[in-house]
C-alpha cells in the first residue's frame, strides 16, 4: 500500500512540475530591430519669416546627414521651433521618399522622423514669412544595422508553411519587431508586451517592402509609416489568454490621412473559439527579402477555450499581436502573442481571444455609434437652377445598422427643407450611394447650407464631432454650380473637380469666356509637377478634364493632397483635392 501511495505522489508531482514548465516552452514573439545611436551634430541657425534668399520656396537651410553604408537612418531632434507654418521636408538620398513634419507632426513624431532607406536623408527647413526664430537642431540619430541570423521558434513542423501574403489590413509596428492589425472603429491591435513600453512603441508600416538580400529591413515610403499616439494605449500584459493591446495612431505627416482611411480595409472582431482553419498573418523574421515582411500560414485548431486561442499555424518571432483569423469568414477572434510549436509537430502556439472581457471592451469601447462617414457632391445639371446630388454614405462597422438617412437644405430668410428622408438598412463595411436632383431658388444662391443627418428623425444620434462627417457650408461650391447653369461663361474659371475626395478618378470642371490656350496641371503639396490635362487651344465654353491618380510616365501617385492649376493667359487659378486611397 506504501508503494501505491508513494508511485501516487509522484506521478501528481511530477505533472504539477510540466504544468508550471509549460510557460517556459512558450515564447513571446517580438524580435529585437538592429540598430545603434550615433552622435551626430547638425544645427541649421536661426531664421525668421520675410527673410531675403535665393532659393524659392522659402528655403532657409538645407543639408544632408550620411553615415556610411548604413541600410537605414530615423533622424531625432534635440531641439526645434517651427513656428505655426514653417516645416521640414525629409527626403531620402536612395530612393527619393520623403516626409513633411511641422511643429504638430513633429511632436506626434516623439520629436524624430520615418524610417528612411540609404545611408543619406537630405533635410530642407521651409520658413513661413510669419514666423520667427525658427530653427531645427540634430544631436544623435538612429543608425540601422545588418541583420543577425535568425534561428527557429515555433515552426509547427519540419516544414515552414508561410507564405508572402498583402492583407492592406495589417502593418509591421516598429522599433521593437511586431505586428499590429487595423479594427473597423480605427484602432490598431497588437500583442500587450509589444505595446508595454513607450520606447519601444514608435511606428506603423504599412506597404512593407521586400528586405535585402541579407535580410536587412527596408522601409515604405513615409506616406505609409505613422506615428503611434502612445497616450491611447490600453494593454495587458499578463500572459498567455491575458496578453493584448489596443491603440491609435496619428493622422500621417504628409497625407493627412489616417491609417483606416489611407488603407480602406479592416478586421471585424468577433467571439469565437470554434474555427476549424486559422490564419496567421504577420511580419515575422526568415531569410532574405521575406526577413519580416508579410507572411500568412493557416492550420486547424488546437483546442482554443475561455480566453485562449491555440492553433497550429507557423509563426517566428515579429509575429507576436498577429490578427488570429477565422478562415472561413475573414473575421479575427483574437490576438496571437506566443509560440509553442516545435519543429518535431508537437505543440501549438497561441493567443488571447475576444472573450477575454477587458480585451473586448478595449476593443469596443468608444464605438457604441456606428462610425459612419457621409458626403454630398453637388453638380450643375441644367439652366434652370437644378442641381444634381450624390450623396455617398459607408457605414465602417461590423454590424448592419438600420438607421434614418435623411438631408436638409437651410438658406436665408427661414428657409428650411428636407430633400431626402428614408429609413434604410446601412450594411457593414459598405458604402451607400443616392443620387437626385434639387431644384433652388438661383436668385438666393450663396447662403445654402446641405447637411447629412443619420439617426433617429428628428433628432441625429451621431453627431459632427463623433461618427460622421457632416459637409456643411457649400456656398462656394453652389455659387460655382451656379455659373455653369448658364449656355455662355461670364468669366473663365476653374469650376471645382469632384468627387473630392476621390479614388481613383475625379473630373476637374473649367469655363472659358473667350477663345484661348488654356493650360491645366497637376502639382504634389512640394510643387512638384505631376502630370499635364490640358494644354492647347479651345473655344469659349464649358470643359471638364478627368485625372486618373497617374503621373506622367502613367504610374499611379500615392494618396495625399494635390493642387490643379489651370492658366490662360493673364489668368491663373489654383484649387485644392484630395487623393484618398
Amino acid at each position: 500500500m506504501r508503494y501505491n501511495i508513494q508511485f501516487n505522489l509522484r506521478t501528481v508531482f511530477y505533472v504539477l512540475f510540466l504544468f508550471l514548465l509549460l510557460p517556459i516552452f512558450s515564447i513571446a514573439q517580438t524580435t529585437q530591430l538592429p540598430y545603434h545611436i550615433k552622435p551626430y551634430s547638425m544645427e541649421s541657425g536661426v531664421f525668421n519669416g520675410n527673410f531675403e534668399i535665393e532659393a524659392t520656396e522659402n528655403i532657409a537651410f538645407d543639408g544632408v546627414v550620411q553615415v556610411a553604408d548604413a541600410p537605414w537612418l530615423k533622424l531625432t531632434f534635440s531641439s526645434a521651433n517651427l513656428g505655426e507654418d514653417s516645416y521640414l521636408i525629409l527626403r531620402s538620398v536612395l530612393d527619393g521618399k520623403w516626409q513633411r513634419l511641422n511643429a504638430v507632426a513633429l511632436e506626434q513624431w516623439q520629436n524624430s522622423s520615418a524610417f528612411f532607406n540609404g545611408d543619406a536623408v537630405e533635410i530642407e527647413l521651409h520658413v513661413a514669412d510669419d514666423d520667427k526664430g525658427v530653427y531645427v537642431n540634430i544631436a544623435d540619430i538612429i543608425v540601422g544595422e545588418q541583420v543577425q541570423e535568425y534561428g527557429v521558434e515555433s515552426q509547427c513542423g519540419p516544414t515552414d508553411d508561410r507564405v508572402a501574403s498583402s492583407d492592406d489590413r495589417a502593418c509591421r509596428l516598429l522599433n521593437i519587431g511586431c505586428t499590429a492589425w487595423l479594427i473597423t472603429n480605427g484602432k490598431l491591435v497588437s500583442a500587450g508586451h509589444c505595446v508595454s513600453s513607450n520606447s519601444l512603441l514608435n511606428t506603423l508600416e504599412f506597404n512593407v517592402p521586400p528586405s535585402l538580400a541579407n535580410g536587412t529591413l527596408q522601409h515604405p515610403g513615409p506616406e505609409d509609416q505613422y506615428a503611434v499616439n502612445t497616450a491611447t494605449k490600453v494593454f495587458s500584459n499578463g500572459g498567455i489568454g491575458n496578453d493584448w493591446g489596443v491603440f491609435e495612431a496619428f493622422p500621417n505627416s504628409n497625407t493627412g490621412l489616417t491609417p483606416l482611411q489611407a488603407q480602406g480595409v479592416a478586421f471585424t472582431v468577433v467571439q469565437n473559439l470554434g474555427p476549424s482553419t486559422i490564419r496567421i498573418t504577420g511580419y515575422g523574421v526568415d531569410g532574405g527579402t521575406a526577413n519580416q515582411t508579410q507572411q500568412t500560414s493557416i492550420g486547424p485548431n488546437a483546442g482554443s477555450s475561455g480566453t485562449t486561442m491555440r492553433y497550429v499555424c507557423d509563426t517566428e518571432g515579429g509575429n507576436s499581436g498577429s490578427p488570429i483569423i477565422d478562415e472561413a469568414t475573414g473575421n479575427s477572434v483574437g490576438v496571437h502573442t506566443n509560440g509553442g510549436c516545435t519543429t518535431g509537430g508537437s505543440g501549438s502556439n497561441s493567443g488571447t481571444s475576444a472573450f477575454n472581457t477587458a480585451f473586448w471592451n478595449a476593443l469596443n469601447a468608444g464605438s457604441t455609434n456606428p462610425n459612419v462617414t457621409c458626403t454630398i457632391t453637388l453638380n450643375p445639371t441644367s439652366g434652370n437652377g437644378t442641381l444634381a446630388y450624390t450623396m455617398s454614405i459607408t457605414n465602417n462597422e461590423a454590424t448592419n445598422q438600420a438607421a434614418t438617412v435623411w438631408v436638409v437644405v437651410t438658406g436665408p430668410n427661414g428657409f428650411n427643407q428636407t430633400i431626402f428622408n428614408r429609413t434604410m438598412n446601412l450594411k457593414s463595411n459598405r458604402t451607400l450611394n443616392r443620387s437626385r436632383n434639387y431644384t433652388i431658388p438661383v436668385s438666393d444662391l450663396g447662403a445654402f447650407t446641405f447637411t447629412i443627418n443619420v439617426g433617429t428623425n428628428p433628432t441625429p444620434i451621431w453627431d459632427t464631432d463623433a461618427k460622421i462627417y457632416t459637409k456643411t457650408s457649400l456656398e462656394k461650391q453652389i455659387v460655382e454650380s451656379a455659373e455653369n447653369l448658364t449656355s455662355n461663361p461670364e468669366n473663365m474659371t476653374l469650376i471645382g473637380n469632384y468627387p473630392n475626395p476621390f479614388n481613383p478618378t475625379t473630373n476637374i470642371k473649367y469655363a472659358l469666356n473667350e477663345d484661348a490656350s488654356v493650360s491645366i496641371k497637376i502639382y504634389n503639396s512640394l510643387g512638384q509637377e505631376v502630370a499635364t490635362l490640358v494644354d492647347g487651344f479651345a473655344s469659349a465654353g464649358y470643359y471638364e478634364a478627368v485625372w486618373d491618380g497617374r503621373n506622367e510616365f502613367g504610374d499611379l501617385v500615392s494618396s495625399g493632397i494635390y493642387f490643379y492649376r489651370m492658366t490662360t493667359g493673364n489668368f491663373v487659378q489654383v484649387k485644392k483635392m484630395l487623393l484618398n486611397k
